[in-house]
């Protein structure tokens, strides 16, 4: 009986299978302005609602959050949509510690072999953090702060005021281009067909909880983003299949639960 519970309660919080994303090159502009309105976005779908980092028996988080993704010859093109009712963001220097304050973040392991990826941070404020690992933190990685994505272009929009608690926001939206130039330390471009480790993740500090709250697309089962092996796969494809391609239709066009 007590093997049997231990088995139900990993099970429980157990990571399930990475997501899968199929990327679409896309055949017209992409203009980084975080509106998320051109053309080329219409046909991309969204993936999965961000979910917390470990998988228990309760109602998912509160704000919605949700991600879309292009490439071309030049640029990953990353947009999301991140509801919230108090848009909030004080850091305005390049790589500050964003993490301490409510941000979106990209990670991205080209080769999949968990050493040797980037993480990309961004807050309200179009404040950007930009970090090379050589492997995870546990496995005694250590950060390399000094890496720039070179070329890499963000941009933010604010459904809302910017730190005004006294009225109700919806939602912020964010729109980057990472350049395949930028990452060519670790990788050249991808080509069709090339699968790569990417993870898509939030962090949030409320008002009234000192303790940072983490979502993310791919959860990764356990309270740490640097888990490569459990990111999803993002595939980049020549022509859209959304047969082939998991998560919420682009039709669903509400940030709010």
């Amino acid at each position: 009986m007590i093997a049997l519970l231990f088995l139900i309660a990993l099970a429980a919080t157990a990571p399930p299978s990475p997501p899968r994303y199929l990327c679409t090159k896309t055949q017209s502009a992409v203009t980084v302005d975080g509106k998320l309105d051109d053309p080329a976005w219409q046909n991309a779908p969204w993936t999965e609602d961000f979910d917390y980092l470990i998988r228990r028996d309760r109602p998912p988080p509160p704000l919605r959050t949700r991600t879309k993704m292009l490439w071309d010859d030049q640029c990953l093109y990353v947009a999301a949509e991140l509801s919230e009712t108090d848009v909030r963001a004080e850091m305005h220097d390049h790589d500050s510690t964003l993490f301490q304050e409510n941000a979106f973040e990209i990670f991205v392991d080209p080769d999949g072999d968990a050493k040797d990826y980037v993480e990309l941070e961004f807050n309200a404020l179009n404040t950007t953090f930009d970090l090379l690992m050589d492997k995870p933190y546990k496995q005694g990685g250590k950060p390399d702060i000094a890496w720039t994505c070179e070329g890499m272009k963000s941009a933010v929009q604010i459904d809302g005021t910017l730190n005004a608690s006294d009225d109700v926001d919806r939602a912020w939206t964010i729109e980057v281009a990472i350049p395949w130039s930028g990452l060519s330390k670790l990788t050249p471009p991808p080509g069709a067909g090339s699968k790569w480790r990417v993870e898509l993740a939030r962090v949030e500090h409320r008002s009234d909880d000192r303790r940072a709250q983490y979502t993310a697309w791919s959860p990764t089962g356990e309270s740490n983003l640097h888990v490569p092996g459990g990111w999803g796969v993002v595939e980049f494809v020549t022509a859209p299949d959304a047969a082939r391609t998991r998560g919420p239709t682009s039709s669903q066009s509400s940030p709010s639960r």
